[in-house]
């Protein structure tokens, strides 16, 4: 299959692009839907044998900021997101992850849209890009001048 691979509709929402071009959305209508990401997983909500209180807190916690990085999450990405959350637990309490863990832990992450890199593949514009701020500094007179004079 020749060619880039379509970009996510829930992206397309939050870009605006079904807003300047309308057809663009009633042409995805018919395609399956994920659903919201929903909370952590369930054994992080409650005293878990194998996680313990704190480390339940400590993983529901990264959950919800990586929530908070990253609003373009689905359902589809649960599994990923738990695996990452893991992981940078993991890391964040000094254990010594293996190679093979530090790699999938950057991929996962770049595959979620993590990274710069991750966000240029799936097209998620930043918020600078999407609202650009005029500086409140007056222009240099000068440049005014010469904008009008030949401008």
């Amino acid at each position: 299959m020749p060619g880039r691979p379509p970009k996510p509709t829930k992206l397309l929402e939050l870009t605006g692009a079904f807003r300047k071009n309308p057809a663009r959305k009633r042409a995805r209508e018919g395609e399956p839907q994920s659903g919201d990401i929903g909370g952590p997983p369930e054994k992080w909500m409650i005293f878990h044998p194998a996680f313990g209180y704190q480390r339940a807190e400590k993983l529901r916690a990264i959950w919800d900021n990586c929530l908070k990085m990253w609003p373009w999450m689905q359902f589809a990405d649960r599994d990923a997101l738990e695996d990452y959350c893991r992981w940078k637990l993991a890391m964040d309490d000094g254990q010594k992850l293996s190679g093979a863990e530090i790699s999938a832990m950057k991929s996962t992450r770049s595959e979620l849209g993590g990274t710069g890199s991750g966000r240029a593949r799936l097209g998620v514009r930043s918020h600078r890009q999407a609202n650009p701020v005029k500086s409140a500094k007056p222009p240099d007179p000068r440049v005014v001048f010469l904008d009008r004079k030949y401008g």
